[in-house]
């Protein structure tokens, strides 16, 4: 399972290779977010429409969790944003398997939606950051203590050429 053993933080466990055409993406994610596509304030609601057509791609189970999902900022009471942040944590690690890309979508590199990465069950981290991140504007998490970063970093020991993103 994808759990943060080092407390909270807005990333699941592992490293993600990302390709530079996949900025895009994540533009089209925040515009559409900030439009209230995908999340609605206060009154926070998966269209119903979508959740039949996860169930319909996806199973049952998937609808079942993007309710859980809805349910979790519904009925959110935390007073601080470290309670809202360790509560998201906790849902999305706790549900979550940490995969690459190859694995879940067949490619290399996919920026999902938070809807995505419920329906599949999985995803790698910059899934993750995304996928909390929007849980924690709709909870009311403070805007100026949100972060997204990317880092390039080198892995595989001292003289490795090898580098992975991660986010």
């Amino acid at each position: 399972m994808g759990t943060n053993q080092g407390g909270p933080a807005l990333s699941g466990k592992g490293g993600c290779i990302l390709a530079a055409g996949t900025l895009l993406l994540l533009l089209l994610l925040l515009a559409a977010a900030a439009a209230g596509a995908f999340l609605s304030g206060e009154n926070f609601r998966i269209d119903r429409e979508l959740l039949r057509q996860a169930e319909d791609k996806y199973g049952r189970e998937a609808a079942a969790l993007l309710l859980e999902w809805e349910e979790l900022i519904r009925r959110d009471r935390s007073r601080t944003d470290r309670e809202k942040l360790e509560k998201v944590n906790r849902f999305f690690n706790s549900r979550i398997r940490f995969a690459a890309d190859l694995e879940v979508w067949g490619i290399r590199d996919y920026w999902a939606t938070p809807v995505e990465l419920l329906c599949r069950k999985s995803g790698d981290c910059e899934d993750f950051v995304f996928a909390k991140y929007f849980s924690l504007r709709e909870l009311g998490g403070d805007d100026s203590r949100l972060r997204m970063t990317y880092v390039r970093a080198h892995v595989g020991g001292p003289g490795s050429t090898v580098t992975q993103a991660h986010m």
